[in-house]
């Protein structure tokens, strides 16, 4: 086998490949046989039906995995004897059969990129604080306490903002529904069943919140809204929907008193002391995992901007893609 190696621009390396013809007879030989063994035609014994007719209702099959077995003899060679770093397989040139049967073909892949590991001993780098505050443990008892709230009703006043409250309703824009003039709506920004929503400045659309603000229990009301032009639904800015709403239940939100029967609940049994010492060994241990992948970045930065070199055009484009997508995925989401 006769391997020729030229290194080109954006990571790639064409390999150039010639195989000998008694190198393509032997591994296509190889492969007939296997048919040859396995082939079921009526009117034959198992593996014994005659080459001729083998290779008739097999040849494109038998020729496709001679490619495929060249291919990748040639390229594992190659990587073996010249040393390459091979990332993925770019391209693979249809093979030309010479006259004396010799097979030729051309191999492109991509490469690991180059460079000259700089100095990487004594970076600096900045680690901030790990022991755990007491600010910070009560922020994750106070995260618990809200995840083992309850919710009871109210049933004799209105709602008032930081309720909870359940809701029936239907956006219109000019007197139809908003999926009809806007078809790409999201359906919750159209119309739902006994939404649970919490009575906050930002919840569901601007104003929403505070039109539902003192209403009673099965009343029912009509709020108009004005979307501000600088609004992240695009297709909502500086339109006015309308609204009618029928409030259908509400509810406060009541937190478990922060003690002893409350951490037991949590820890299986520990005191609320207890309770707040493995907080805070867990946010120690949190924060020092957060310092140390802040550093590991840090050092890579620092790396990647001494050193200078090409970097695979299909990959980049196809992480660039993946970037692309994930945003897209995260937007819709929200």
């Amino acid at each position: 086998m006769k391997l020729a190696i030229e290194t080109l621009p954006n990571c790639k390396t064409r390999i150039a490949v010639e195989i000998p013809p008694e190198r393509v007879e032997q591994e296509k030989e190889s492969i007939l046989k296997n048919y040859q063994r396995h082939a079921r035609f009526p009117g034959f014994r198992p593996g014994k039906a005659p080459r001729s007719v083998v290779e008739k209702k097999f040849g494109k099959d038998i020729q496709d995995e001679l490619m495929r077995s060249l291919v990748g003899d040639a390229a594992r060679t190659a990587i073996k004897e010249h040393s390459l770093k091979v990332l993925t397989v770019h391209s693979v040139e249809d093979p030309v059969t010479k006259e004396d049967q010799s097979m030729a073909f051309e191999v492109e892949v991509i490469t690991e990129p180059e460079f000259e590991l700089p100095n990487y001993k004594g970076l600096p780098v900045t680690r901030v604080p790990e022991t755990a505050t007491d600010v910070e443990i009560d922020r994750v008892l106070e995260n618990a306490r809200q995840r083992m709230a309850s919710y009871p009703e109210v049933s004799d006043r209105a709602c008032q903002l930081e309720d909870y409250v359940v809701l029936d309703y239907l956006g219109t824009l000019d007197g139809q529904p908003l999926d009809v003039v806007i078809p790409d709506m999201p359906e919750k920004l159209v119309k739902d069943m006994q939404s649970w929503l919490r009575l906050v400045d930002d919840a569901f659309l601007p104003g929403f919140a505070q039109g539902v603000v003192g209403m009673a229990k099965d009343e029912t009301r009509e709020i108009d809204l004005s979307i501000p032009e600088d609004s992240p639904l695009e297709a909502l800015r500086g339109k006015a929907p309308h609204y009618s709403v029928t409030l259908k239940e509400i509810h406060t939100m009541e937190l478990p008193e922060l003690d002893d029967e409350f951490a037991k609940t949590v820890t299986d049994g520990k005191t609320l002391e207890e309770l707040r010492a493995m907080v805070a060994e867990n946010v120690t241990e949190e924060k020092t995992s957060q310092n140390d992948r802040r550093n590991q970045n840090e050092v890579v930065r620092q790396l990647i901007e001494s050193v200078e070199f090409d970097l695979p055009e299909g990959m980049l484009k196809n992480e660039a893609q993946r970037a692309l997508s994930n945003i897209v995925e995260e937007n819709q989401n929200r």
